[in-house]
């Protein structure tokens, strides 16, 4: 379902199942959040029915499937067989030779022989039938995919199910506790705004000396006092007048008068 709303418009929508190869594609695709498909499908299931989410559980004999080999089974079967024909062949031959040495000693052995191949191979004729199954139910071919790799696609999803499961688990726990948190606060400011809320101390005031309300110069002024700097000292800068036309010829006359006057009187 959420391969099919994920592919809408495509021409893969309306999917009736999803390849055990494509199961590794529900952790690899995210949201914008970094959240896996996989995660997304987990919290979903709990929420629904915790139960689906124990999957282990439906597979309690996948760790000694993945050491299986189909060649090996397949060679076994073949070998017992051949062991079998063997054996019967030779107590056969060796009664038409009037020896029945091997009828005595191997009647038994052969005919327990004979039930447990025939047993052996009924299971591993059973067993490839239920693979048959399992890999028409996840859309793979068995004649293409052996049974080793079958079983450790799927051990490899089962791991990743598992630890996105914990990682799941693990943020409900967070954000229960972050939850927790905020409402104690909110609960406590509540109880605070009922009770007519804290009350704020009130601000000290500056106290503002004498020598606050002073000015720059008049504490320079008091400085320059104490260091029995005379107050004559402390001169403001005169202000240059600045004559222009008819004044300025005149000054410049007067001074220049003056400054004869002055040179006169100096050679005198």
């Amino acid at each position: 379902m959420l391969a099919n709303h994920l592919n809408s418009g495509s021409r893969s929508a309306n999917m009736a199942g999803i390849r055990l190869s494509g199961l590794s594609k529900l952790s690899a695709t995210k949201s914008a959040k970094g959240q896996t498909l996989l995660h997304f499908m987990i919290d979903k299931l709990h929420t629904k029915k915790v139960s689906l989410l124990a999957i282990e559980d439906d597979f309690p004999s996948l760790e000694e499937a993945c050491v299986l080999s189909s060649t090996t089974m397949r060679q076994d079967k073949t070998n017992l067989k051949i062991g079998l024909e063997k054996l019967i062949r030779t107590m056969e031959d060796a009664d038409m030779n009037g020896n029945d040495i091997y009828m005595e000693k191997f009647a038994g052995a052969k005919d327990r022989f004979e039930v447990l191949t025939e047993a052996v191979c009924d299971k591993y004729d059973q067993a490839q039938s239920l693979y048959g199954e399992a890999c028409e139910y996840m859309a793979e071919d068995p004649t293409k995919m052996s049974h080793e790799d079958f079983f450790k696609l799927l051990r490899a999803f089962i791991d990743t199910f598992k630890s996105t499961r914990k990682r799941a688990e693990d943020v409900r726990v967070r954000n229960a506790k972050l939850k927790k948190k905020e409402e104690a606060k909110r609960r406590k400011e509540e109880a605070k705004a009922a009770r007519g809320g804290s009350r704020v101390p009130p601000k000290k005031k500056k106290i503002i000396s004498a020598n606050d309300s002073k000015t720059k110069n008049e504490l320079l002024m008091e400085r320059r006092k104490r260091m029995s700097v005379t107050q004559d000292i402390v001169r403001s800068r005169p202000h240059r007048k600045v004559l222009r036309g008819k004044n300025a010829s005149s000054s410049d006359s007067s001074s220049s008068d003056s400054s004869s006057e002055g040179s006169s009187s100096e050679t005198e």
